[in-house]
């Protein structure tokens, strides 16, 4: 598979992006952000948890008191190494978002990645962060990728449609995906990066 740049402005190549893997330090950053990619998805999910605000203000629809205590389940991408990938996404040394990347057994059969978390702060979408930090995950990892991202969700959606194509130059597959028993299946996009070239 050739792969493509995708297209950025001068601006947006100007800006420092950064994917890093968070340093120990950073999990709470992370589990920072992932408040806010919860109220972000809330209009998406079906009610259940992470659907609506709990009695105590916090959301994950039971019984956290605090936001710090409804993030606790991200521990695991930490606690799963070489099977649950967590990275840190910065511009301009400013926290910006995340990207969590799963493999088997959290994946479709047959796929080896699987981009399961991806958010950008409200600030630096659409200016082509999300973009370069989608890009610069999947180059990581050579083998076959799942991405999917619930229907309702327009932005996300109009996101993938434009990355997914732009980076593999066409050669992708639109598909249901899922795998992982908490998750339904999602409309999303197949391909394989095995044979890319630099």
């Amino acid at each position: 598979m050739v792969v493509q740049s995708v297209g950025l402005d001068r601006k947006q190549k100007n800006m420092h992006v950064e994917v890093v893997e968070p340093s120990s330090d950073d999990r709470d950053l992370i589990k920072n952000l992932y408040t806010f990619y919860r109220y972000d998805l809330m209009p998406f999910i079906d009610l259940g948890a992470g659907s609506c605000v709990n009695a105590f203000g916090t959301i994950d629809g039971s019984t956290s008191h605090t936001h710090a205590e409804a993030v606790d389940d991200c521990n695991v991408w930490w606690e799963k190494p070489g099977i649950l990938f967590a990275f840190l996404v910065r511009v301009e040394g400013n926290p910006a978002g995340f990207v969590m990347v799963a493999t088997p057994p959290h994946t479709t059969a047959g796929i080896a990645y699987r981009m399961n978390e991806f958010f950008v702060l409200n600030r630096f979408r659409r200016c082509g962060v999300g973009t370069r930090a989608a890009i610069e995950v999947v180059d990581r990892f050579a083998g076959k990728w799942e991405v999917g991202c619930t229907s309702t969700n327009a932005a996300a959606t109009a996101f993938w449609r434009k990355v997914i194509p732009a980076y593999t130059n066409g050669e992708y597959e639109e598909t249901e995906i899922g795998g992982d028993p908490n998750f339904s299946m999602l409309r999303g996009y197949v391909f394989d990066t095995s044979e890319r070239t630099a």
